[in-house]
């Protein structure tokens, strides 16, 4: 049962990382790593450890493995996969050493040590809900003031949770005044045995509610005067999908007999699309609306999440991440584009770029791997000129505006300050992508025949630029359209390029 669930784990997180993260199934194997370690030091043989020339090493590596998984994991690494052996083997090393090495004897057997060991389950639990709370409201605005505050907050929260809610419930004794004996209730584990069914009961029919209905409950809550609901995620969530194919959309196949490649999305309505979509997920968000049915447009999508479309340059990402196949998706939609009698039109969609303008990026031309300002003009002007070349009319729509907030921390925010935080300076807000906007206007001068449509001047009024309208939202999180969004953009695109 180890093995497997660590293989399952080793599989799915190439492809659902966070499926993989909260899966009972793919984490098990190290609860089990623990159940084999009791079961070994709990033998009559082996219930204080090694000897201290074997403990001291064994103890030291442990601790050294958690230290190297702090220093090296990062928000980009694939967790849990082959990571999770540092902690996972670096504690069991600890525990394993046993009362003979120096770190457990000394260090670890500290009374503060102790304490925290103590509540350090509730401690888990109650981080991440503070964290949360307080990055949503807005209250504290430096991160050393956040993590101050949590730390503190999360270091009570946990204690009263340990003495008021751990204890009582993990022991039988019922606590009288001093003068009195204590006595046990021999009712109350079965008592509370059934509070803990009944509320893990509740917990799990409120997330399948939730689950069910996409959050309308909480859409419908957190409606406030002055601020639209919030938007429905399911289109984009079911584009999403079929990166993973647990639900494949075999209409590229069906209709265009064009095989998919892994990471790939692709989707058409008809048997001979005017219009092509190509891009990345926003390239996703932006024809959402013609996945809902909303915008009747004979057209075709080819995206891939996370994969600026290329051709010209080589995409290398680091180890087994996702994009190994960015480069073949990026040569495969311009190959298809420059075929087909029936695209006239190739609509360009890309996340932008250009804030980090001399970062390395994992492109390569030949084997230099380029800037992000390098990638940006090479790779855009190469796409558009190729294009222009085989005789397609190019739109290039300019990125949406980039937001700090989703529309769900913009409406908790509402909640506590009464301002709305998904309102801001279009200037400011571009400041930092200087090079992308300058990049995009050197292509735009050299390629006469290129159209551009900013989606900035769609979205924005003036100088200001909001998610949202009195209506609905533009946007499903800080830089994805919604569908209302996507309709908006696309609206304003066909009128000013008609597709015949």
């Amino acid at each position: 049962m180890l093995l497997a669930s660590f293989c399952a784990n080793l599989a799915m997180v190439r492809t659902d990382a966070v499926a993989n993260f909260y899966s009972p199934v793919t984490r098990v194997w190290e609860l089990l790593i623990g159940a084999l370690l009791a079961r070994k030091l709990s033998t009559k043989n082996n219930s204080s450890g090694f000897q201290a020339n074997v403990a001291n090493p064994l103890a030291v590596g442990g601790l050294a493995a958690i230290f190297v998984a702090e220093l090296l994991l990062t928000k980009d690494t694939l967790f849990p996969g082959w990571w999770a052996l540092l902690p996972t083997l670096g504690a069991a090393s600890i525990i394993a050493a046993g009362p003979a090495a120096w770190v457990n004897r000394r260090l670890l057997s500290h009374p503060t040590m102790v304490w925290i060991g103590l509540i350090s389950y509730p401690l888990y639990l109650w981080h991440w809900p503070i964290l949360a709370f307080l990055r949503i409201t807005g209250a504290l605005k430096s991160p050393l003031e956040i993590g101050l505050c949590a730390i503190g907050a999360a270091l009570v929260l946990s204690w009263l949770t340990y003495r008021f809610v751990e204890r009582p419930f993990r022991s039988q004794r019922i606590d009288l005044p001093s003068h009195t004996t204590p006595t046990r209730d021999p009712a109350a584990p079965k008592r509370r045995a059934a509070a803990l069914l009944a509320f893990m009961t509740l917990a799990a029919v409120s997330g399948g509610v939730i689950h069910r209905t996409h959050g309308s409950i909480q859409r419908d809550r957190l409606k406030i005067a002055s601020l639209p609901a919030l938007p429905d995620k399911g289109v984009f969530d079911r584009l999403k999908i079929y990166e993973h194919y647990e639900q494949p959309n075999t209409t590229c196949r069906d209709r265009l007999s064009m095989s998919l490649l892994p990471e790939e999305v692709c989707v058409t309505n008809s048997t001979a699309p005017k219009v092509m979509f190509f891009g990345d997920s926003h390239a996703m968000g932006l024809y959402s609306a013609i996945f809902a049915d909303r915008l009747a447009v004979p057209s075709v999508l080819i995206a891939s999440p996370g994969c600026l479309v290329y051709p010209n340059l080589t995409y290398r990402p680091k180890g087994k991440e996702w994009g190994q196949n960015c480069t073949d998706i990026a040569k495969k939609g311009l190959e298809y584009a420059n075929r087909s009698p029936d695209i006239g039109t190739v609509v360009i969609s890309m996340v932008r770029k250009g804030d980090n303008p001399d970062s390395l990026t994992n492109f390569y031309s030949g084997d230099r791997q380029m800037t992000e300002r390098e990638v940006l003009g090479t790779g855009t002007e190469h796409l558009i000129r190729s294009l222009l070349s085989s005789g397609k009319t190019v739109i290039y729509v300019v990125d949406v505006p980039y937001f700090h907030h989703t529309p769900e921390t913009c409406q908790s925010k509402f909640l506590v300050s009464g301002a709305d935080q998904c309102v801001f300076n279009r200037s400011a807000m571009n400041a930092p992508f200087k090079d992308y906007f300058d990049v995009l206007r050197k292509i735009q001068k050299e390629n006469p025949g290129l159209r551009i449509l900013n989606a900035e001047d769609v979205l924005c009024r003036k100088d200001t630029c909001a998610q949202h309208d009195d209506a609905q939202y533009f946007y499903i999180d800080k830089d994805h359209l919604s569908v209302y969004g996507s309709m908006t953009v696309l609206a304003s695109l066909f009128r000013q390029f008609p597709v015949d």
